[in-house]
């Protein structure tokens, strides 16, 4: 269905979205590696705690921009 083509094609455009961003595709990095939570993350990519939290930031707009452009144009993560 509609969400199926969407799922599969998502972490593709994240990525495109992200290019250039080496933290968040570190963190993006992590999760396709099995990382599911804040820790799990921190551990596979050797980040510290505030870079972490900046670039997952940076990815929740990119995701939002994505979902919804006017919603992303009037929020702030």
């Amino acid at each position: 269905g509609r969400w199926g083509r969407a799922a599969t094609r998502g972490p593709a455009l994240i990525r495109a979205e992200a290019a250039g961003d080496k933290p968040v595709l570190r963190v993006l990095d992590a999760y396709d590696a099995g990382a599911v939570t804040k820790d799990d993350v921190l551990a596979f990519t050797k980040m510290k705690q505030r870079t972490y939290h900046n670039a997952h930031i940076r990815l929740k707009r990119i995701v939002r921009k994505l979902i919804d452009p006017k919603l992303a144009a009037k929020s702030r993560a």
